[in-house]
């Protein structure tokens, strides 16, 4: 969750550097990050647990 939170606040910093709207840039970055990370540790479950 450290790693989605550092993405949300870099995300957030760039778009108000580029002047882009946070809403329409942070959103989707943050959710395709934690479906990846999602996805990461679930596989790293399996390896360890089965």
């Amino acid at each position: 969750s450290l790693l989605a939170v550092a993405v949300a606040l870099a995300a957030t910093y760039g778009a108000y550097r580029f002047g882009l709207d946070p809403d329409d840039v942070v959103i989707p970055v943050v959710t395709n990050v934690c479906d990846v990370l999602g996805v990461l540790v679930l596989f790293a479950a399996v390896v360890l647990f089965v």
